[in-house]
């Protein structure tokens, strides 16, 4: 029985792997169960019997991100020097994982409640994580005193916005698209000592964009 057990969680994450990564390649919409059994070699049947519909499968790989990113966070705040530089290294991660997804993905998760109810539900967990996080930064001289994170933190949530960007700009760079939004937001709440910090990043990815 424990070797079943194991045998199909090993079996729902190799699904959810797969799964992810068509979502991302061609959009949610236009993927469907029979292309996933497909991809996978597997019976429908197979796959129904661990996933019970399309929406289930679709919030699997959005639990899995969200886990996956969890840990990501972790590892920085373990390995980095303060809040700005955690904050600028999920910026340079989010900008490399979002510049691979096509932008029907994030236009299609509006088709599905669960979907974003969870993401909702998520949402206001990161905020109420995010405002004791970022409000180190006022305590390390980063951040303004006067900012209200409450507010702010869920303006720097891009996800939605590189839909509505793909479809207005489609020649626009992820990157680009960020530079000017999220952190251009993130800069309004640094002091001079937090705005330096954003230079010297910006300036070193430059460098390595030219490299």
């Amino acid at each position: 029985m424990e070797e079943s057990t194991s045998n199909r969680a090993e079996l729902r994450k190799h699904i959810i792997e797969a799964a992810t990564q068509a979502f991302h390649t061609n959009g949610i919409k236009s993927v469907t169960m029979d292309d996933i059994a497909h991809l996978l070699r597997m019976s429908k049947r197979t796959l129904y019997q661990l996933f019970h519909d399309k929406e289930e499968l679709v919030l699997a790989c959005f639990l899995n991100r969200a886990n996956e990113d969890r840990k990501f966070f972790e590892s920085l705040v373990q390995t980095s020097n303060n809040v700005l530089e955690v904050v600028l290294q999920i910026y340079a991660y989010k900008v490399e994982e979002m510049s691979a997804i096509n932008p029907a993905f994030f236009a299609d998760i509006f088709k599905f409640p669960r979907v974003l109810d969870y993401q909702y539900r998520r949402m206001l967990g990161d905020i109420k994580q995010g405002v004791e996080f970022m409000n180190r930064g006022i305590e390390q001289g980063l951040f303004r005193s006067d900012v209200d994170f409450n507010i702010v933190i869920p303006y720097m949530q891009p996800k939605q916005g590189v839909a509505v960007n793909r479809e207005l700009f489609p020649e626009c760079p992820i990157s680009h698209y960020i530079q000017n939004t999220l952190l251009i937001v993130l800069r309004g709440c640094c002091t001079q000592k937090g705005a330096v910090v954003i230079d010297e990043f910006l300036e070193k990815r430059r460098h390595q964009a030219e490299a």
